[in-house]
């Protein structure tokens, strides 16, 4: 038995047919070649359909000239059948294939059908790089007489093979939304009830093997080592860990893991714009600008959902009191929201979810500091403020290859510090549930938006009030009216920037949020009046509460997998 077993298949690999890079065409062929010399000694039934059968291949194979000739010349030699009679036997199998089509469409899962999507009015294919490309009604049409489908109509039949392929597609194939989304690679995928065609996927980096020590320095330094921030070993590794967090995202596409905006602010020319192109080669290398869907000055936020970067930057953001508030109330939503509108142009509207991260770069000057975002109760944790500085030695942008060269240096850096952050393990001081990160906000960064923050003054007023209080009186309460009245009596200035008490009691709630009254203005319940009934007031403390700056521990960095010494 083994013998004849080692028989049979030395005789199947001599007989076989190599079929690296060969069409379907030319590998019909070349099988049908091998066998058409047997077809004599069938038997007659068995003859009949192998004849049939050979006509339809003949059908299958009219498009090339070329290989219908080599098959009409074999079955000649070997068939002694002419080419007249292989004509009709071409033209009977032609026709039947056109009666078969109609009651086979859609059923076979390697009909051409199951490869091109429609979405209302353009088709899509998946092309050899795995994305898929748009087609007009044309292009579909002859992918599918390419792959065999018939153009004309059979006897008896109203619509050729190719409409009813095409019908088939606009039917079974149906997809809500085509294009690019995400985070998400080319594919299909069903979201909120809408099957979704991904057209192409982000180019996401994974960790490798190398020195990351260039571009460790190049945020180092822009995180503040060399200009002596003692906070610069804690914004880098927030900053770290922030990517983490969106790489997860980018990794466990069924699971919504948001991540806050992170803020850049410093001076002109130290490597903001070059940190956020970095930042965007970390997440998937698209990058879209948000700022005209984010100020309310476009209804349409179609470019934004092809991005895992959103970038942002002071140039790009308007001073005006509405685009402010238009910015602050999609920002919020934009950064905690598992579902978002997506609206493209002559597209319906969906809601889908996101994967992408928002960052912004702004300088530290008068004019760009009041467009940021505020840190009130509402926006606090779902802002990053980082302050960078300026290099030690200005980068190379004068001379064209010496900038090129530093950035390629760069980017080259990219798999080894992808290999780093991917092992970094978050401090327990500094998990968020939420964001996997707790919000970091720069105390010079938080001086600067106070300068321009309308309640700083009412800030000042209250505090040169407490500084004239006796010595050893530590606490007082009093309602808003009364604080009003007192403050009023104290400030010429203060029925300015506060309206009335009601207007004062939302200002001393924002300041009461904020980290230098933390602990000395809270909202307290008291009893009043012969009836005791009760009454809201404001206790407010005279000693500040110390505020201490954190720096983590440098171990945990090296713990995490990194060779660089804090």
């Amino acid at each position: 038995m083994s013998q004849e077993f080692h028989n049979r298949m030395t005789s199947m690999i001599e007989t076989a047919v190599p079929a690296e890079h060969e069409t379907a065409e030319s590998l019909c062929l070349k099988l049908v070649l091998l066998e058409i010399k047997d077809i004599q000694s069938l038997h007659p039934d068995a003859h009949k359909k192998a004849m049939e059968r050979l006509g339809e291949i003949a059908a299958f194979l009219i498009k090339e000239p070329v290989w219908y000739n080599q098959l009409r010349d074999h079955v000649k030699e070997a068939l002694g059948i002419g080419s007249r009679q292989f004509k009709n036997m071409c033209e009977h199998g032609r026709s039947k294939l056109k009666a078969d089509f109609p009651k086979q469409s859609g059923k076979n899962a390697n009909n051409p059908v199951e490869e091109i999507f429609f979405d209302g009015s353009a088709y899509y294919r998946q092309e050899k790089d795995g994305w898929y490309y748009m087609m007009s009604r044309i292009d579909a049409e002859l992918h599918l007489r390419m792959a065999g489908v018939p153009c004309e109509k059979a006897d008896g039949q109203t619509v050729s093979g190719v409409e009813v392929e095409l019908y088939n597609i606009q039917r079974n194939c149906r997809i809500t939304y085509a294009g690019p989304l995400c985070g998400r690679r080319a594919g299909l995928y069903t979201e909120n009830g809408h099957l979704l065609l991904v057209t192409c996927s982000p180019a996401f980096i994974e960790a490798g093997d190398g020195d990351a020590s260039l571009l460790i320095d190049f945020f180092y330094n822009l995180f503040g080592r060399s200009a002596g921030d003692p906070l610069f070993s804690k914004q880098f590794l927030i900053f770290c860990l922030w990517i983490k967090q969106v790489r997860n995202a980018l990794k466990k596409t069924d699971i919504h893991l948001p991540g806050q905006m992170l803020a850049l602010i410093g001076p002109v020319n130290c490597g903001k714009s070059l940190g956020q192109e970095i930042i965007t080669l970390l997440l998937g290398g698209r990058s879209a600008d948000p700022s005209l869907w984010l100020q309310g000055r476009s209804s349409f936020n179609g470019e934004m959902w092809g991005a895992e970067h959103l970038v942002l930057s002071d140039s790009n953001l308007e001073d005006s009191p509405k685009a402010k508030k238009e910015l602050r109330d999609r920002l919020k939503e934009l950064v905690a929201n598992s579902q978002y509108s997506c609206h493209r142009k002559f597209k319906d509207e969906l809601t889908l979810r996101p994967i992408w991260r928002i960052s912004l770069s702004a300088n530290d000057d008068p004019d760009s500091i009041p467009i940021l975002p505020s840190l009130d109760e509402s926006m606090k944790d779902k802002i990053i403020y980082l302050k960078v500085y300026s290099p030690p030695v200005p980068f190379p942008t004068d001379n064209p290859e010496a900038r090129d060269t530093f950035y390629k240096g760069l980017v080259a850096c990219i798999p080894p510090f992808v290999g780093i952050i991917d092992k970094l393990e978050c401090p327990p001081e500094l998990i968020s549930g939420r964001f996997g990160v707790k919000e970091f906000h720069h105390h010079e960064i938080v001086k600067l938006l106070d300068s321009q923050n309308p309640d700083c003054e009412v800030s000042e007023i209250l505090e040169n009030w407490i500084g004239r209080w006796p010595a050893g009186e530590n606490e007082r309460t009093l309602s808003a009216g009364e604080l009003y009245s007192t403050l009023g009596a104290c400030s010429g200035i203060f029925t300015k920037v506060s309206s009335n008490p009601k207007h004062l009691g939302h200002q001393l709630k924002r300041l009461s949020s904020r980290p230098e009254w933390a602990g000395r203005l809270s909202h307290v319940g008291r009893r009043i009046g012969p009836a005791n009934s009760e009454q809201y007031a404001w206790k407010i403390t005279k000693t500040p509460a110390p505020v201490v700056e954190s720096t983590p521990n440098p171990a945990v960095w090296r713990d995490g997998g990194s060779n660089i010494n804090l």
